[in-house]
């Protein structure tokens, strides 16, 4: 019946919120069309708000029977909102969440007699570990969040509603478009585009008033094997740059520029070989 209860009062107040939550737990909920990205950027849900949030839905939904006191109930929340305010490499164990809970106050684990202790303890890890997924969940359903690219605070983690951020995602592609690629491409080099392999995808990391683009790998590709490749692939190169000043790009300054001598390199480029791997040094 409490398992049962904890269901109930999920898709009630979820129902009752939906999208929507009270205009305290949102802030910027929805962009200005006409806004800038120096103006989105700052547009960021502060983690006081979000510990709020968090606070005020878990008091909604968790049952007090699920933790078997008060001092149980409150203290799990306590450690949900204290997780959030933690920078973006801490470490936070299970074991840390756990720590200072009563177990003996958890009265739904002795329903079956002459259960050993251990077992007991051992359900109730597994429902503080489903709870701890649950609020991860429920934050990523109404945020979004990454660390700032700030040079005091690298680790600090900053939310964004996701409309908010699907406006700076937008106007920071655009941006990157019109600035880092060739006015034009022509269209014999791009109609097989279907067969590309993509290794890499670009992420955005807000900065005061823009963002820093960021190559990363995608999922699915051999990270271990792209290491051993660039083990030493980067001296290499430099040994290569110092020793051959006609390599291609030592004089290549902006972009049209490098756009003609990467159209001039793959025209006359060598079939592609496996064992045989080319590599770029930007």
């Amino acid at each position: 019946p409490i398992f049962e209860q904890f269901r109930i009062n999920h898709r009630q107040f979820y129902l009752r919120r939906r999208t929507r939550l009270p205009l305290s737990y949102t802030l910027h909920h929805i962009p200005e069309p006409t806004a800038t990205l120096d103006q989105l950027i700052s547009l960021t849900t502060p983690v006081s708000t979000i510990q709020k949030f968090i606070r005020v839905w878990l008091k909604h939904v968790l049952p007090v029977e699920l933790f078997g006191s008060k001092f149980n109930y409150k203290l799990f929340i306590y450690r949900m909102c204290f997780f959030i305010q933690l920078p973006r490499t801490q470490q936070y164990s299970l074991g840390e969440v756990l720590r200072k809970l009563k177990f003996k106050q958890f009265q739904w684990t002795k329903i079956q007699k002459n259960l050993p202790p251990l077992v007991c303890q051992l359900y109730i890890c597994h429902l503080i570990y489903y709870l701890i997924y649950y609020v991860f969940i429920l934050l990523r359903s109404y945020f979004y969040a990454t660390e700032g690219s700030s040079p005091s605070h690298p680790l600090v983690l900053v939310f964004y509603r996701h409309k908010i951020w699907h406006a700076i995602q937008t106007k920071s592609r655009h941006d990157l478009i019109v600035k880092a690629c060739a006015p034009t491409v022509q269209q014999e080099y791009t109609k097989d585009w279907e067969d590309i392999c993509y290794s890499w995808k670009v992420r955005f990391v807000p900065k005061t008033a823009s963002v820093r683009y960021l190559a990363c790998v995608q999922e699915g590709i051999n990270t271990k094997e792209n290491i051993n490749h660039l083990k030493y692939t980067n001296e290499i190169l430099k040994y290569l740059r110092r020793h051959n000043k006609n390599l291609l790009g030592i004089a290549t300054f902006n972009r049209v520029e490098m756009h003609k001598r990467w159209q001039v390199f793959c025209q006359n480029a060598p079939e592609i070989d496996e064992s045989n791997m080319t590599y770029f040094l930007v």
